[in-house]
């Protein structure tokens, strides 16, 4: 039994991290304007904070095309 739930302990945080790499792929390629997205660790941690639940919406915020400041609201 004991083993049993170590086996999908496994499972899951394997899934979690294949997750967290796509995740940090594909924000790293769309954001790669903003500051907090510069390199590869920096927005992995950043989405490692955001999936235990300590989501900051200020990460996404920088200047649009006509150099006016975004905000999400």
């Amino acid at each position: 039994m004991l083993e049993m739930m170590i086996g999908d302990l496994v499972q899951f945080v394997i899934l979690w991290v294949i997750i967290l790499l796509t995740f940090t792929c594909v924000g790293q390629l769309l954001f790669n304007q903003l500051p907090k997205f510069v390199d590869f660790t920096s927005v992995f941690f950043m989405y490692f904070d955001s999936s235990l639940g300590n989501w900051d919406a200020t990460a996404y915020t920088g200047k649009d095309i006509f150099d006016e400041p975004m905000l999400i609201q």
